[in-house]
C-alpha cells in the first residue's frame, strides 16, 4: 500500500470508530427522549433504541461535533476510490463488485441484526409480550428500520449513480476534477466554496423538514435535512479520487496538509458557533427565529468542511507507516460498522437502571461494543466467502492514475 492508502484506511476505521463511540453514549446525552415507546406513531426509539435516566453534558458536545461531520466525511472517503475502480474494472463488474460487497451485507443485516438490535426498545417501551408479537408489530412497521445500515444503503445507491455518470457524463466530471486539482494550492478558497455549497443545500431542505424526517425509497432511506449534502460530500469524494490518491489536496505535501493548525481553528471556531446557535435554539422553545435558524446552518456547515480538512490533514501528514494491529482494525473496520449496533443496544439495555457512574456505563457499552464487534468479525471472517465479502476492495491498494493530467 502507498502511504497515502495507509493514511486514508486507518482514516476510515478511525471514523468507524467514532461511529461505535457515537452510538455509544446516544443513550446517555441530555436531549436525548426521558423515555420511548415502541410504536409506529412514534419514531424517537429509532434513533435512540435504549435510553437511560443517566445522562452527562459532556457526551452531548462529542455526540454533536460528530453528528455534524462524520457521516458526510464517510460519504467522503467512499468516493475518492470510485473513479479508480471503475476505470480499472469498467462499470458492470464494478456495479457487480458493489452488489456483492455492500448487497449482500445490506440485506444481511437489515434482516437479521436490525431487528435484534431494536428488541430492547420494545423491551423497554411498553408492554412487552412475546417475541413473536415483536416481530408482528416490526413487520408492519410504514417503513422497515435500517440502523446504522441506512449509509450502506446510501452508498450502493450513490455508486450505481456514479457507474451511470461514468458511462454518460465523463468529459463533465472530468472538468469538475480538473478544477479541483487546481485547488491544491488555494485550500482556503476551496474551504470557503465547499462550505458555502454545503450550506446551500443544506439549509433548504433542513428548513422544509426538519431534522427528524426522513426520506424513503425502497430499501434507501437518508434523512430529509442531508438528502443533498451527503450526495455532495461522496461526489466531492469522487471528483477528488479522479487524480489519484498521490495529488491535489491528497498529496500529503499539499497546501491543505500543512495548513493543518488552520483547519482546527476554523472547526473549533464554528463548533463553537454552532453549539451557540444550539442554545438559542433550545431557549426559543420552538420559536426560532429565521436568522438564528440560518447561522445556526451555516455554522453547522462550515463545521462538517473544517472537521472534514482537519481529519484529513492530519492523516495525511503524520499517518504514513503501517503497523499489524491497525492494519487489522482497518480490515475488520466494515464488518464491524455492520455488526455493531446489536451489541450498543443491548449492552446499554443490561445497564439501564444501573446505580453507578454514566461515564463508566457509557465506557462499558463503547468497551464491549469494541470487543464483540472485533471478535464476531474475526470469527465470521473464518468463512472463506465472507472473509472475501467483508475485506475485498476495503482500500485499494492498487490505485491507477486517472486520465486527468
Amino acid at each position: 500500500m502507498t502511504k497515502n492508502s495507509i493514511s486514508l484506511s486507518y482514516l476510515r476505521a478511525f471514523i468507524t470508530i467514532l461511529v461505535l463511540a457515537f452510538h455509544s453514549i446516544a443513550a446517555y446525552i441530555t436531549f436525548a427522549p426521558k423515555a420511548n415507546t415502541f410504536s409506529p406513531h412514534a419514531y424517537s426509539w429509532l434513533a435512540f433504541p435504549v435510553v437511560d435516566s443517566a445522562r452527562w453534558v459532556g457526551f452531548d458536545l462529542f455526540f454533536l461535533f460528530n453528528d455534524a461531520f462524520f457521516m458526510s466525511m464517510m460519504f467522503f472517503i467512499s468516493g475518492i476510490f470510485v473513479w479508480g475502480s471503475i476505470e480499472r474494472k469498467c462499470a458492470r463488474q464494478y456495479l457487480r463488485d458493489r452488489f456483492i460487497r455492500l448487497g449482500i451485507p445490506f440485506v444481511v443485516a437489515t434482516l437479521f441484526i436490525i431487528p435484534l438490535s431494536y428488541y430492547p426498545s420494545y423491551l423497554l417501551g411498553g408492554s412487552p409480550t412475546s417475541v413473536g408479537d415483536y416481530l408482528s408489530r416490526y413487520m408492519t412497521l410504514p417503513a422497515w428500520p435500517l440502523g446504522p445500515c441506512w449509509f450502506i444503503g446510501v452508498l450502493l445507491a450513490l455508486e450505481v449513480l456514479a457507474a451511470f455518470i461514468f458511462s454518460a457524463a465523463l468529459k463533465q466530471m472530468e472538468v469538475i476534477g480538473k478544477i479541483l486539482l487546481k485547488t491544491q494550492s488555494m485550500p482556503l478558497t476551496l474551504f470557503l466554496a465547499l462550505s458555502v455549497i454545503s450550506f446551500l443545500l443544506y439549509f433548504p431542505m433542513a428548513a422544509a423538514f426538519g431534522p427528524l424526517r426522513w426520506f424513503t425509497l425502497g430499501p434507501v432511506q437518508i434523512t430529509a435535512a442531508r438528502s443533498l449534502l451527503y450526495p455532495f460530500w461522496f461526489f466531492v469524494g469522487v471528483a477528488v479520487g479522479m487524480s489519484g490518491i498521490q495529488r491535489g489536496i491528497l498529496d500529503s505535501a499539499s497546501q491543505l496538509t500543512r495548513n493543518w493548525l488552520i483547519w482546527i481553528f476554523l472547526t473549533a471556531a464554528s463548533f463553537t458557533s454552532l453549539i451557540y446557535g444550539l442554545i438559542q435554539v433550545k431557549k426559543s422553545l420552538g420559536h426560532v427565529s429565521p436568522l438564528t435558524a440560518l447561522l445556526t446552518s451555516v455554522a453547522f456547515t462550515f463545521c462538517c468542511t473544517g472537521a472534514i480538512f482537519m481529519l484529513l490533514a492530519l492523516f495525511l501528514r503524520y499517518v504514513k507507516r503501517g503497523n499489524a494491529i491497525a492494519d487489522r482494525v482497518a480490515s475488520n473496520a466494515y464488518g464491524m460498522y455492520l455488526v455493531h449496533y446489536v451489541f450498543v443496544t443491548w449492552t446499554q439495555f443490561l445497564f439501564v437502571g444501573k446505580d453507578m457512574p454514566v461515564a463508566l456505563k457509557a465506557a462499558f457499552v463503547f468497551g464491549s461494543t469494541a470487543v464483540l464487534s472485533w471478535i464476531t468479525v474475526e470469527g465470521v471472517r473464518c468463512i472463506p466467502i465472507a472473509n472475501r465479502i467483508l475485506t475485498n476492495g476495503v482500500m485499494a491498494a492498487k490505485f491507477e492514475p486517472s486520465r486527468i493530467g
